[in-house]
């Protein structure tokens, strides 16, 4: 907690809370852009909630410079490639086989006319799975929620998120998405994914596990907040890499969406351990098809179709149409979206079990949609051209009987379109609808009522409490309208040879465009999943329309997750209101300063008194700066007696933590985490000798710490602060005095906006933040977290 708002337990929480809950809700559907969507108003409880996230300290001494320990690196990226390749097979093959074994137990007992023994099969088997997804999350580990993607980018940014990444969450994550993907609801594995291969860069880089209690001395030099970064991000590029089999697309996807800091070094290391993750997973399915090392089944590609002819330029006018409507849907889905998700915040996630019972009731709709809407439509006769589709529609691991199309209700020889689409694993639906040369096969009303179910299905879907992602939802809903569009177009002018397939894939591309708003690396992802080159320039052009579109009226999903789940995220670009604002608008002036030798009685004191993370060290007149001193490096010199001449003030090396000894290095003393802390505090009790001693604090402090004037523009001590991933900057006045400290939350749009519409309010410079309490003092006075 780099700042805690001390007050927020007076609040009036029900008042504060539905006023907190309506200003988000109106900030999510009806702000305008992008920058404007993440500035609306917090409430105190809100603002609470930023607060309690720490931030990572990529500005360490401990960290390694980029030439250090290359063959270690290296090495480390390819046991992350290897390993998360291996369990997205996993995961793969687990999905497919439970969801096959579902399929097959239904459509048995159709064909022997027991209609209610096979509802009742399918309703059961589909809330055992979605139900034991959904305790796995909310009663053994809700860090696994969800898709991840928030997490991993706020982490990533520079947010240090608890829990996000350590063993049980992979665990939970793993187990959580093959039963909420197999189950049929309206969700893909491939956001969980991204997050697993995270979790396996955090972990496999470490050369140790807390939660299990297993310490190794393996890249024991790699434990700090930035080399740990960095093997986080090439994890993200291996799990997307995995999960589309997409190595060039999981690095840009890594680069473009995850990453906020990035280096041409690591864009060589997240690429081969990129496409080690993509050799693996491709490598264990020609050992599933009993094909060991031969490369050359079409299923190594996610969606693979067989190229038809291309396109004409007049072609290029409906196409532009599509991106139009997936900027427009796509910004309605993020909007109904994220409104679910502050609801969701603010009334269900109350209790578990209010979680548990909604994913049920999802899954229930959802049974009963997919079940009984087939009887609406007729029946239709196969014809030749199914051939040619059943010719590219091998899947992985299903057999042939499981991309046929689905008898359901009908004679013998003919197939029910809308089953077809919905009562099938999701990626035979995605490969039906990107299907080539079959025109005949799927009436635009079955399309239409099956996308518009799809929609809505995982709008509500989409953030409940399972382990879940959207890619491909968002393929499918797109395909959806884009393979209608295409219909249309091949009836007005059916001796063109308009392919609805061709149309179904751009239209997958313009609905992802304007949900995600990635550019590069969609594009690059989208071609190596199809295998479909020619159709480059027709899904970048819809992904470019689709993203402006979608930039006018709100905010990307991903974005808006990481606002309504209270994760401080640093945008890559300051807003306006900062323009006019210098540091000592938004600093807070409540600080508190030890001086270079403080006594164990009063270091104890001063932090139980307060919640701050960061002490300026000034010299013997109790203003000038000389240093800055962390509350954990506090705590452990306190733990360890780093008094004044003890051998632990003596110890020499480059790093703080190291002269304090290796386990403060591994974290093993446990005080990682501001609880951890605060339990220790409580529990120790000084030795009279000892109380009286002052601890070396100038020994181990940070001696350059980033200084900045009180009238330097916001501007520049933003872009500085984000730049070098910073924890603290430390204003001045004229006389190297201090004055105020700024951290992650004082530069949040929404509070420079706040000190702007004070600026304007009074037609000056607005008195610099204060939760109360003196301008600088070395009293304490339980101030609030800094």
């Amino acid at each position: 907690m780099d700042r805690h708002s001390s007050h927020s337990g007076m609040l009036d929480h029900g008042h504060s809370q539905g006023k907190g809950c309506l200003s988000c809700v109106k900030g999510c559907l009806f702000s305008m852009g992008h920058g404007h969507a993440h500035g609306h108003h917090k409430s105190e409880e809100e603002k609470a909630k930023f607060n309690k996230i720490e931030s990572q300290n990529y500005d360490s001494d401990d960290k390694t410079f980029p030439y250090q320990f290359t063959g270690e690196k290296w090495f480390a990226h390819a046991v992350i490639g290897v390993v998360t390749g291996s369990i997205s097979f996993f995961v793969s093959w687990a999905v497919d086989n439970i969801a096959d074994f579902k399929f097959e137990q239904t459509f048995d007992l159709i064909d022997k006319n027991n209609w209610v023994g096979a509802f009742f099969w399918y309703y059961c088997f589909t809330l055992v799975l979605v139900g034991i997804s959904s305790v796995i999350i909310m009663f053994w580990e809700p860090a696994a929620a969800g898709s991840g993607i928030p997490e991993v980018k706020g982490y990533l940014n520079g947010a240090k998120l608890r829990k996000t990444f350590n063993v049980r969450t992979a665990v939970a994550k793993i187990f959580g998405v093959i039963a909420s993907v197999s189950s049929g609801l309206c969700v893909g594995p491939e956001g969980p994914m991204i997050h697993i291969g995270a979790l396996v860069g955090a972990g496999m880089s470490q050369g140790r596990s807390k939660t299990l209690g297993v310490g190794t001395s393996l890249f024991e030099r790699f434990r700090n907040d930035g080399d740990r970064r960095d093997f986080i991000a090439a994890g993200a590029a291996a799990g997307v890499s995995a999960a589309f089999r997409s190595p060039v697309g999981g690095v840009l996807f890594s680069l473009e969406e995850a990453a906020s800091f990035w280096s041409m070094r690591l864009t060589w290391r997240a690429f081969f351990g990129s496409m080690l993750a993509t050799f693996v997973i491709q490598f264990w399915i020609t050992g599933d098809e009993d094909r060991w090392g031969k490369f050359n089944s079409p299923s190594l590609i996610t969606f693979k179709v067989i190229p038809g002819h291309g396109y004409e330029i007049v072609e290029l006018i409906p196409f532009a149409l599509m991106g139009v409507i997936g900027g427009v849907l796509g910004a309605l889905f993020t909007r109904w979206n994220l409104a679910l998700g502050i609801w969701r915040r603010d009334v269900v996630a109350k209790r578990r079990l209010y979680r548990v019972l909604e994913v049920l009731a999802v899954a229930t709709v959802t049974v009963l949609i997919s079940f009984f809407f087939p009887f609406f439509f007729s029946c239709r006769t196969e014809n030749a051209n199914f051939q040619q589709f059943e010719a590219f529609t091998d899947s992985r691991f299903f057999n042939a009987s499981s991309v046929d199309t689905v008898q359901y209700n009908c004679d013998e020889g003919d197939f029910n379109d809308f089953a077809t689409l919905f009562l099938q694993p999701q990626e035979i639906t995605i490969k039906h609808l990107f299907s080539r040369g079959t025109f005949g096969y799927f009436r635009v009303s079955a399309v239409i009522v099956f996308g518009i179910c799809y929609f809505f299905l995982a709008c509500v879907t989409a953030g409940t409490a399972i382990s879940s992602g959207l890619v491909v939802p968002m393929l499918t809903v797109g395909a959806c309208y884009g393979r209608a569009i295409g219909h249309v177009m091949h009836e007005m002018f059916p001796s063109a040879g308009f392919d609805p397939g061709v149309y179904a894939l751009v239209g997958a591309s313009s609905f992802m465009g304007g949900v995600s708003r990635m550019t590069i690396s969609l594009v690059v992802i989208l071609v190596e999943i199809t295998n479909d080159i020619q159709f480059l320039l027709p899904i970048m052009m819809v992904i470019m329309i689709a993203k402006w579109i979608g930039d006018h009226y709100t905010h990307p999903l991903y974005d808006g997750q990481i606002d309504t789940k209270g994760i401080p995220l640093l945008e890559p670009e300051f807003g306006p209101a900062m323009e006019r604002l210098h540091a000592e608008h938004v600093m807070a002036s409540n600080v508190v300063t030890v001086r270079e030798q403080e006594s164990v009685s009063h270091i104890i004191t001063m932090l139980q008194s307060n919640r701050h993370n960061g002490f300026p060290v000034v010299a013997g007149d109790g203003r000038t700066v000389v240093g800055l001193v962390l509350r954990a490096t506090l705590v452990r010199m306190v733990k360890k007696g780093a008094v004044v001449g003890s051998d632990a003030a003596r110890r020499s090396g480059r790093s703080i933590n190291m002269r304090l000894g290796p386990e403060c290095v591994t974290n093993a003393d446990g005080l990682d985490s501001m609880a951890r802390m605060d339990e220790f505090l409580k529990a120790f009790t000084p030795d009279g000798s000892l109380a009286s001693q002052p601890l070396d604090i100038a020994a181990f402090m940070n001696r350059s710490p980033f200084l900045v004037q009180r009238n330097m523009p916001l501007v520049k001590v933003y872009t500085v602060f984000r730049s070098l991933g910073l924890r603290h900057i430390l204003v001045s006045g004229q006389h190297n005095d201090i004055q105020g400290i700024i951290t992650r939350f004082d530069l949040m749009e929404w509070n420079c906006e706040e000190a702007e519409e004070k600026l304007g309010a009074h037609g000056a410079s607005p008195a610099p933040s204060s939760l109360g309490g003196p301008a600088v003092s070395t009293e304490l006075t339980g101030l609030p977290a800094l």
